[in-house]
């Protein structure tokens, strides 16, 4: 494969969303169940003191099982993965600034959590583009159906994406994709 080729696998595309109401409680509920493993594994960290990250993996897991929490387990993965990639950040910087925090602290309700889907969701928690919308299925159900704008038909394809990423402008009034 050329590197050309490559490149162009590598892209992002990151597009606005427009969301029914109960699609837009279906995606805060998710974004919520996401905060809510962050602030469990931050928690857990700051009384533990420990910097294990098998642990901290370990934690993730059994809290998603423990509340039931209805986000797949790939998705509450990549959420455990980005929470563990800030306290590396962490103890990076801390070798070269001294006066260096700790990983952001708690994420308030207030603020839309973003959270990542990729491709290895399983069979049963996974996203399909089917007829110009994106569908997120958890436990082979459906639960949402966004239809995307016609940029997308002609950049994204089953072959290309490897992972969708849900979030909100830094004012927190509209939603966004991010196509990888």
């Amino acid at each position: 494969m050329s590197t050309q080729s490559q490149a162009k696998i590598l892209k992002t595309l990151k597009v606005k969303i427009k969301l029914d109401p109960m699609n837009q409680l279906r995606l805060e509920t998710l974004s919520n169940e996401h905060r809510q493993l962050y602030n469990h594994l931050m928690e857990f960290v700051k009384t533990t003191k420990t910097s294990d990250f098998k642990d901290i993996v370990e934690k993730g897991k059994t809290f998603r099982n423990d509340h039931a929490l209805t986000i797949s387990a790939k998705s509450a993965q990549n959420t455990t993965r980005l929470f563990i990639q800030n306290i590396k950040s962490f103890y990076a910087l801390k070798k070269k600034d001294k006066t260096a925090h700790f990983p952001y602290k708690f994420k308030s309700h207030k603020y839309f959590t973003s959270f990542t889907h990729d491709v290895n969701g399983g069979n049963l928690d996974k996203f399909d583009l089917v007829e110009g919308k994106l569908v997120l299925r958890l436990l082979n159900k459906q639960l949402l159906t966004i239809s995307l704008p016609k940029i997308v038909d002609s950049a994204v394809t089953k072959e290309n994406l490897k992972t969708v990423t849900f979030f909100k402008d830094k004012y927190q009034k509209d939603y966004f994709l991010s196509f990888s």
